[in-house]
């Protein structure tokens, strides 16, 4: 993807949208701020020990209920 084919699109809606002077100030935020780089690839944790899952006991009168919303 060239790049003007990736910023084109984004900036002239911003032109059309918000004007020319926000458009200006958004160039020159981009323009000064460094891309993120990563030192090293990542590694995954070890643990020490094995995992033990977390359980809960069982009640027919629970006092709370914890609802985990997936998405």
């Amino acid at each position: 993807m060239s790049f003007l084919s990736r910023y084109l699109p984004r900036a002239a809606h911003v032109l059309r949208t918000e004007g020319p002077g926000v458009l200006l100030r958004k160039i020159q935020r981009r323009l000064a701020t460094t891309p993120l780089t990563v030192a090293a690839k990542p590694e995954l944790l070890r643990l020490a020990e094995p995992f033990v899952p977390v359980t809960f006991p069982i009640t027919d009168s629970p006092a709370v209920s914890v609802v985990i919303p997936v998405h």
